[in-house]
């Protein structure tokens, strides 16, 4: 089940999908414990938006290795897996011998086998690339993609590119943990004091 995707036809329909996204192998894909919907979205305090600005990227998916068959498919990075073209809002298209970023993402090509997060990020913001050639890419040089919202960071390598036209890529999925991190937390811990006082 970790390597494959989750054989569900024995499941009730009306489960199917609740357990498929139980079984997501990107933790930012399974649902979250509360059915609660989530705060409308507003202009955050400024000590709120620093302190979620400094905040680190932490671990999603790790080690999956999608191919694209054709150049007909791109990478849907937030989803980790590969879907037929124009279908994916952040994602990593595939040209004859580069890949296309989407939108306004930011992407960096590594100079080292393994720059830290915090490379990454300072070379995303210093040294930002608009073009990933294949050609640059060789022998696993990795390199990272940032989504538009800054929220998400890709590190990726491109593993095979036969002449064929399919290419396979590596990747790891970071995720800042902002509001669903520390500051919920801390509301908890707060009201929990408010109430035992």
């Amino acid at each position: 089940m970790v390597h494959e995707r989750p054989d569900l036809p024995r499941v009730p329909a009306e489960l199917r999908d609740l357990l498929a996204r139980c079984l997501a192998k990107c933790t930012e894909d399974r649902p979250t414990d509360s059915g609660r919907p989530r705060p409308p979205r507003g202009r955050r305090p400024a000590r709120v938006r620093r302190r979620l600005a400094a905040a680190p990227y932490v671990p999603g998916c790790a080690n999956v290795e999608p191919t694209s068959p054709d150049t007909s498919y791109e990478f849907d990075l937030r989803a980790g897996k590969v879907v037929p073209e124009d279908t994916a809002a952040w994602y990593l298209a595939c040209g004859a011998d580069a890949f296309v970023l989407s939108g306004a993402s930011d992407a960096f090509i590594a100079d080292g086998d393994e720059p830290t997060m915090a490379d990454r990020v300072h070379g995303i913001e210093t040294q930002p690339v608009t073009a990933l050639p294949f050609a640059d890419l060789a022998g696993e040089r990795p390199f990272c993609v940032r989504s538009t919202d800054r929220k998400k960071i890709v590190i990726a390598r491109l593993t095979e590119a036969p002449e064929d036209g399919s290419v396979t890529i590596a990747l790891d999925r970071h995720h800042r943990e902002g509001r669903t991190g520390g500051l919920v937390r801390v509301r908890r811990a707060r009201r929990t004091r408010k109430g035992a006082g």
